[in-house]
């Protein structure tokens, strides 16, 4: 049969964003935005609030978490001076006024604490044990949090970028290679979805930032 080829034109695109936009449609159902329908569904809250369960935090309390809060800029910011310190700081002060939640502010800020409580942690031979993983109880709940706002998708948020990150550089702190790249890689999967909605600069202390 002398039928020709199916060939597919360049710049064709199928998505049911792509398909709002053709002026056809745009006649019919009027203009819609690009990303239409990733903010519909990073507004369906009801399976996100089914996965958290009944979370059991440690005690938070300045004289407790301060040191460990120091210990973390001290030992870890330097080499990964990513978080915006007065950002942070202002975080930290919400979640000693009202106490730990289910929510990524909270989850940034327990990630901090097993960061600085490792980091301080003075490593000898028990280090070698596969058990050893101080600043663990800060850490469980964290991670809970944020693989759940993850698995069952959120908003585009920059919380749940550093609080990946930083759940990555934790586990490598305790010998963990394999959980740190897979925290890493849903950080930079999230990012993937936040560099379209926000501008990225350095400022001049060469941190790179994004507001």
């Amino acid at each position: 049969m002398d039928v020709p080829p199916l060939t597919i034109p360049q710049k064709h695109q199928t998505s049911t964003n792509s398909l709002l936009t053709l002026p056809t449609i745009r006649s019919l159902l009027g203009d819609f935005p690009e990303d239409y329908f990733f903010r519909l569904e990073s507004e369906r809250t009801k399976f996100r609030r089914q996965y958290i369960h009944r979370l059991e935090f440690p005690p938070v309390r300045r004289e407790i978490t301060d040191p460990l809060v120091k210990s973390f800029y001290r030992y870890v910011y330097p080499s990964h001076p990513i978080l915006d310190e007065r950002t942070f700081l202002e975080s930290y002060e919400n979640i000693l006024l009202r106490g730990p939640a289910p929510d990524l502010e909270s989850a940034l800020c327990l990630v901090i604490f097993a960061l600085g409580s490792v980091a301080s942690d003075p490593a000898g031979p028990e280090a070698r044990d596969p058990s050893w993983a101080p600043g663990i109880e800060f850490f469980t709940p964290a991670l809970e949090i944020l693989t759940g706002e993850m698995t069952w998708f959120s908003k585009p948020s920059l919380l749940l970028v550093y609080g990946l990150i930083f759940a990555g550089i934790y586990s490598a702190f305790i010998a963990q290679p394999f959980h740190s790249w897979k925290l890493i890689h849903m950080a930079s999967t999230h990012v993937q979805l936040l560099l379209p909605r926000y501008v990225i600069y350095s400022n001049r202390t060469g941190q790179v930032l994004i507001s």
